[in-house]
């Protein structure tokens, strides 16, 4: 996949806004964070908290993460583009959404796999 087109700084402002969040949300440590059902893996969360890689399968890592992190939709996206300012915790809405995404894109990929 080719990498977004965002400036390195905005890269490495994600990454300390996520790891910001993270201690908000009362995980110390990545490993620990990630230790939960449907979380992104541990080299994924160091990726985006490092602002190191920009070669993610979009928007389903972005939307993985935005529900990990407790973050609403498009709120990556914002940071990386440079149209927010701090990342504010979802709504319940928000998280409703989120939720039936991801629910619907792994309905999808069951379909997939069985037809397959």
């Amino acid at each position: 996949m080719p990498p977004l087109q965002y400036p390195d700084e905005r890269w490495r402002e994600l990454g300390r806004k996520l790891r910001r969040r993270r201690a908000d949300l009362g995980y110390r440590s990545r490993r620990e964070f990630c230790d939960r059902p449907g979380a992104l893996s541990l080299p994924m969360i160091v990726s985006l908290e490092n602002g190191k890689r920009t070669n993610y399968e979009v928007p389903n890592t972005f939307i993985r993460a935005e529900q990990m992190y407790g973050l609403p939709e498009g709120a990556i996206e914002a940071v990386l583009s440079g149209t927010a300012g701090e990342l504010v915790p979802a709504t319940p809405a928000d998280k409703r959404r989120l939720a039936l995404m991801l629910l619907e894109e792994a309905a999808r990929d069951d379909l997939r796999a069985a037809a397959g």
